[in-house]
């Protein structure tokens, strides 16, 4: 049996990881094999636990979402002893939090936490987004930091950036903010606004073993081998019987609490953002558009 991570859609592992978008593309056309819900009950109990132990958007038709990594700020603490950001509207408040802000360059996930810094809720991002009022208020949030922003090309640089003193605030991963940690000392994490990447796994339709495939997806999704990962990796389980084992835990190599680093900790999903990739195939020209003014300033008109 073959499990492979990809965005292509003529793979044919068994088990493949995709995106939101690729699995309602493939389930949609009839590529993927139909979930048997009741195989992750966490009791092989009715199908209705399943659900209920799944947190919301975990389960489809075609796939099951047992991580999700995110996008979030973080700060250097020695530059903010006296008063640290707690908030997006924090960080996009050069005045009182005084420094550069580095930003990566690709909009995904920095536009949606633009818009919950100016206020709007995180339900309501994407309809917003779609209004030329939202690309008002984005642009908006851009011109109040100045220049006190450093553009990056790859998230791995963010961390980097507030070591070197080159800025004092960056939007990163959760994954890159624990590891900068465990290297380099502490960071300061904003939870407030959080972009949230669930993956999801699914079966291939021309799976030679689609019953054994299932049995495997429904076993390395039960709540004790998803809490095991947890010791190695601080992404969040999808799923609350999962979450409750995990919350208490230590990383297996630095020893450091796993449960501040999880996405999906309660605590930490209050103001979450559910990243919508099929909105993104939509919308993604016009937001990098919206972009490149923040970055650059408006095009400037050629003369006839």
């Amino acid at each position: 049996m073959e499990i492979t991570e990809t965005g292509d859609a003529n793979a044919t592992s068994d088990i493949v990881m995709l995106d939101a978008a690729e699995l309602a593309r493939r389930c949609g056309k009839g590529d993927l094999v139909k979930l048997e819900i009741a195989a992750f009950s966490p009791n092989a109990a009715s199908p209705a636990s399943a659900r209920d132990d799944f947190l919301d958007g975990a389960l489809k038709p075609c796939g099951v979402a047992s991580f999700a990594w995110s996008n979030l700020f973080v700060y250097d603490p020695a530059k903010f002893e006296r008063r640290a950001p707690r908030s997006l509207e924090d960080v996009f408040d050069a005045k009182r939090y005084p420094g550069k802000r580095a930003l990566p360059r690709d909009g995904r996930g920095l536009v949606e936490a633009l818009l919950v810094a100016d206020g709007v809720a995180p339900g309501d991002v994407y309809r917003v987004l779609e209004t030329a009022d939202g690309i008002s208020r984005i642009l908006k949030k851009m011109r109040a930091l100045g220049s006190d922003v450093v553009w990056y090309d790859r998230v791995s640089e963010a961390i980097g950036l507030v070591r070197s003193n080159k800025a004092t605030i960056a939007f990163t991963s959760n994954g890159h903010a624990f590891t900068g940690q465990a290297r380099s000392g502490r960071l300061g994490l904003i939870w407030d606004g959080q972009v949230l990447h669930p993956s999801y796994f699914a079966i291939s339709k021309s799976a030679g073993e689609p019953d054994q495939a299932m049995k495997l997806l429904a076993l390395s999704s039960r709540p004790e081998k998803l809490a095991a990962i947890v010791r190695e990796i601080p992404y969040g389980p999808m799923r609350r019987s999962a979450l409750a084992v995990a919350l208490g835990m230590r990383h297996a190599v630095t020893g450091q609490e796993i449960g501040p680093f999880l996405p999906t900790a309660p605590e930490n999903m209050r103001s979450a953002v559910r990243f919508d990739p099929v909105w993104w195939e939509a919308n993604g020209g016009r937001m990098e558009a919206t972009l490149r003014i923040a970055r650059k300033g408006p095009p400037v008109p050629t003369r006839p």
